[in-house]
């Protein structure tokens, strides 16, 4: 028989096994092109807020200096007469000496810093004023002074007291006053009745209370007055604070604060949002209280305002005040200037009472 045929069987091959896939390395230059994008970002918000400020400071400015000569004529002989009403001519103006405020290099909190603390005199009978771009450490400042920011070091006196270490209450009694900038938040209780409103930072007088309980009648009459004296209007006394129209729950808040006859009243930008009618009542009020001896510090974003009724003005600017400069002397570009700058000496490198 014949032999059979052995055929070779071929060897399968394996293909070659695919390289094992590595982890890719971390793509250092995205990762420097994202940061370096978050860097621009953070730079364009800031000069986007410097931006904003100086549009505001430059706005106020050339409002003041389109005045013409005729009103600011006008505007300066009424701020005469104004001063009439307590005796005291600009010819013969005697510098009020009786500190009411004072700040002794206070650090405040993401304010000033112990090498910029701030430093600040009222005196009795005049009105200090302290311009500026809003956010650059007005609200923090009134708050250490009014109690509700703890400070760092230094001491606030109120009549020659050392408050530092008072809450909102005791340096209430102690004569002190504020008019706050957010009325709807923080001056006025919006659901409650314009009764209950004029009198809730004075509930304790025992003109309003014996204690225990309310003596209505006298807080309905002392309501009354009140809307009479400043002409505010509203349905009655029992109608709720938020049916009021927003001037009328600033003059509200005015006239229950300054009808105390406090030492020391605090303003904050008392005519924001007003109609120019409130406007000129609130201006007659602070003006008349300082004829009457009270000292006021005036917080304001408006550079007409302050220069109007202002005796001294300080500018804050990053936290920091600028030296005491006198209204008569100093003009709107030199405050825009200040409001500005980052980078003006403190009151407490070279302390001035007067310019």
């Amino acid at each position: 028989m014949p032999k059979a045929k052995h055929t070779k069987k071929s060897k399968t091959v394996a293909a070659p096994a695919a390289p094992k896939k590595t982890a890719a390395a971390p793509a250092a230059p995205v990762e420097a092109v994202s940061t370096l994008s978050d860097q621009f970002t953070q730079l364009l918000a800031q000069l986007t807020s410097l931006r904003s400020q100086l549009t505001a400071v430059t706005s106020q400015v050339r409002a003041l200096q389109k005045r013409s000569d005729r009103e600011l004529k006008a505007a300066l002989k009424t701020k005469g007469k104004n001063r009439k009403s307590g005796n005291r001519q600009p010819s013969g103006f005697v510098k009020p000496t009786k500190i009411s405020l004072e700040m002794r290099k206070v650090v405040i909190p993401g304010v000033a810093s112990g090498e910029e603390p701030v430093s600040l005199k009222v005196n009795l009978g005049e009105i200090v004023g302290i311009a500026g771009v809003s956010g650059n450490g007005q609200t923090p400042l009134v708050e250490a002074i009014i109690g509700l920011r703890n400070i760092v070091s230094g001491d606030i006196l109120l009549n020659n007291k050392i408050i530092s270490d008072k809450d909102v209450s005791k340096r209430r009694k102690l004569g002190l006053t504020d008019i706050p900038e957010d009325r709807q938040r923080v001056g006025l209780a919006l659901d409650a009745s314009v009764l209950e409103n004029s009198c809730v930072s004075q509930i304790e007088n025992e003109k309003f209370s014996n204690g225990y309980f309310l003596k209505l009648r006298n807080i309905g009459e002392f309501a009354e007055q009140l809307l009479s004296d400043y002409d505010i209007r509203v349905g009655n006394i029992k109608a709720k604070v938020k049916t009021m129209s927003g001037g009328n729950k600033q003059k509200l808040v005015v006239a229950r604060e300054l009808n105390q006859k406090k030492p020391l009243v605090i303003v904050e930008n008392p005519t924001w949002g007003v109609d120019i009618g409130a406007i000129n009542k609130i201006h007659q009020e602070l003006i008349g209280m300082r004829d009457m001896g009270h000292a006021i510090l005036l917080v304001s974003n408006e550079l007409e305002e302050i220069m109007a009724l202002s005796d001294r003005i300080h500018v804050m600017a990053n936290g920091q005040l600028s030296e005491p400069l006198s209204s008569a002397k100093v003009t709107a570009n030199k405050l825009g200037e200040l409001m500005l700058s980052h980078n003006e000496p403190s009151i407490s490198k070279n302390q001035k009472h007067y310019s």
